[in-house]
């Protein structure tokens, strides 16, 4: 661990070992992902240490936590589950905007449901499929109607139709595979927020439906990307 001197109120520590790095950079990133989804106003939380989660002293307070990235790492690989899947279900049942706490993130509950995730993969492949058809359905409809001047005017018709029940996800992907910038941009943000929670996921299902910008990119990133998004 790293000590970090802030002010008069706060002695914490930074952790040193690269994979708690990553938890504490995914937790961040989470957080504020999931905080924005509930308030719509961006944050700086980790900004500075996370007591509850880092370890350090509270100078106000008296008070002293220990580290739990490490405990956290160890949980989870006992019963063969990825720590960063413990992070997403935590925060997937949580429902206020305050941080929850380390012992309400590491519970045998959550455990468990990050070891269920794979169980989901089959819904996420069907999923994907109905959207599809569905998707090819309305499309296909279009072409009867001579109103429109060609297919871009019909796929741009379909993709900002939000009547229709078709994920920002699947709009995003489908306008940049008909080479529809526009239409792309304005489904861009939702489809990160939808992207985020489970990408790994989408990762595994959607394979080479998803552009690089996304399966590219780190949860921070992702999260930068909305909170810039809020900001402009």
């Amino acid at each position: 661990m790293r000590k970090v001197d802030l002010d008069d109120d706060v002695v914490g520590d930074v952790p040193g070992d690269s994979l708690e790095r990553q938890l504490r950079a995914f937790w961040i990133a989470e957080l504020r992902a999931h905080n924005f989804n509930l308030t719509g106003r961006a944050s700086d939380y980790g900004s500075q240490p996370i007591l509850a989660w880092d370890g350090g002293r509270s100078m106000r307070s008296g008070r002293t936590f220990k580290p739990a990235w490490g405990r956290l790492i160890q949980t989870a690989s006992s019963a063969n589950v990825s720590p960063f899947d413990v992070i997403r279900v935590a925060l997937r049942a949580h429902k206020g905007a305050e941080p929850p706490p380390p012992n309400k993130v590491i519970t045998a509950m959550n455990v468990e449901l990050a070891r269920r995730e794979t169980d989901r993969l089959p819904f996420f492949e069907e999923a994907l499929k109905v959207a599809r058809e569905a998707l090819a359905l309305e499309f296909h409809k279009l072409r009867a109607n001579q109103a429109y001047s060609g297919d871009a005017a019909r796929w741009t018709a379909l993709l900002l139709n939000c009547r229709l029940d078709i994920s920002p996800l699947l709009r995003y992907c489908e306008a940049l595979r008909q080479n529809l910038p526009r239409v792309a941009t304005h489904w861009f943000i939702p489809a990160v927020g939808q992207y985020l929670p489970d990408r790994a996921l989408y990762d595994e299902v959607w394979r080479d439906e998803l552009p690089p910008d996304l399966r590219g990119a780190t949860a921070t990133a992702l999260a930068d990307i909305i909170e810039g998004a809020n900001r402009a």
